[in-house]
């Protein structure tokens, strides 16, 4: 894709400058345009694109890179100066500081090292569609005791009071790890044998995560000795999206007979470990790898980024009074997205992401538990 950029056309403001030595109190108005040509994509073009889609052909990731300005906003602040000494006075309107701090780009590049694991839990879902069949028969006997005893659960959680917590916290497990996957099971089964497209040939999945920022610092405009000074706030916030991309020329089977992944999924607490090293998602990546004729993946993010900025004070020297008639605002967001071609790694990655909250539940129901291997039996 050639480099283009769309202007958006120039947005207005009014500003009333103050002044002094005029003959009558009074104001003085001007209007200053602000360039905003800020719409920009650059990229690369993949040749003969639709054509080729129509014939079903899987097309690879390009680099791309898109700027947008999404919203810009400025409510001028109105003021009220008077000279003490004569009560000469003068209003002015004033917008809020330098344009570039509108626009600055600085720290809008995330931290993408850590996406390997997430190239290579989208691999995996490619993979993942249809039924592990071989997994559900060997944790057959799991499945059947969690059943047989789920009176025993119910007893226990309704029992004792002295060992109540640690039923909680095994029953919580059980829930997590043996009825869930249980019903997930049930729902990829009847998908195999209802819903499954033997003749799909072309499967694309993402992964990613999301976060956002915020920062605020204090402001102070100055214009001049005997104008003065502005005081405000800015606040930038930063919506942040990362995500990764596989498609792949593949017919994953209707049921799933994989060993190794299966011999991974029978390791006691196996599922604690891929929160930090992608074990289980590079075996799957690593078999996309092998029944695939074609991949093509990439990563990339988007940035969303909004800036407030507010002046509510105004300060200056004694021999002024000073007002701030209109509370100044000033608005804007942009987003910035980019696309970049990186192939899925085959070698765990570790995870750098942070636990979530449900994980953090589960560590801690494990902990207090108190539970061995044995009072983890029912965990698939």
């Amino acid at each position: 894709m050639p480099e283009k950029e769309i202007p958006s056309g120039d947005i207005t403001f009014v500003q009333v400058s103050p002044y002094q030595g005029a003959p009558t109190n009074g104001t003085l108005t001007k209007v200053i345009p602000i360039p905003v040509p800020w719409l920009k994509t650059v990229g690369e073009d993949t040749p003969n694109f639709h054509s080729r889609k129509r014939r079903g052909e899987l097309l690879p990731h390009t680099t791309f890179w898109q700027g947008d300005l999404i919203e810009f906003q400025v409510q001028p602040y109105s003021s009220k100066t008077v000279r003490n000494s004569d009560n000469f006075w003068w209003e002015c309107r004033n917008w809020l500081g330098p344009l570039n701090t509108f626009w600055s780009t600085s720290g809008m590049s995330p931290d993408l090292s850590g996406t390997g694991s997430l190239l290579q839990q989208a691999a995996g879902n490619i993979m993942s569609n249809g039924f592990d069949a071989l997994t559900f028969m060997a944790e057959w006997d799991k499945t059947k005791d969690m059943v047989r005893n789920v009176n025993r659960t119910f007893a226990n959680l309704l029992g004792s009071k002295r060992n109540l917590a640690r039923n909680v916290h095994r029953a919580w497990l059980e829930g997590r790890y043996g009825w869930r996957t249980l019903a997930y099971d049930i729902r990829d089964l009847d998908n195999a044998l209802r819903d499954f497209d033997e003749k799909r040939r072309i499967w694309t999945e993402r992964s990613g995560y999301s976060y956002t920022t915020q920062s605020s610092n204090d402001l102070t405009s100055l214009f001049g000795t005997s104008w003065g000074d502005s005081h405000g706030t800015r606040t930038i916030t930063d919506r942040v999206s990362i995500r990764a991309a596989v498609g792949a020329m593949v017919q994953p089977s209707r049921f799933q007979l994989n060993p190794v992944q299966t011999a991974w999924e029978l390791v006691p607490l196996s599922f604690v470990i891929d929160w930090a090293l992608s074990v289980g998602s590079a075996i799957q990546a690593t078999h996309l790898s092998i029944a695939a004729s074609s991949i093509t993946s990439s990563v990339g993010y988007r940035i969303e980024r909004e800036i407030v900025t507010t002046v509510d004070s105004i300060t200056g020297p004694s021999t002024h009074t000073y007002t701030l008639t209109t509370p100044g605002k000033a608005t804007s967001k942009y987003a910035i997205e980019v696309r970049t071609p990186t192939a899925v790694p085959l070698a765990p990655q570790v995870t750098r992401r942070l636990p979530r909250p449900d994980q953090i539940l589960d560590l801690t129901a494990i902990v207090r538990a108190k539970a061995t291997w044995g009072g983890l039996k029912n965990l698939r």
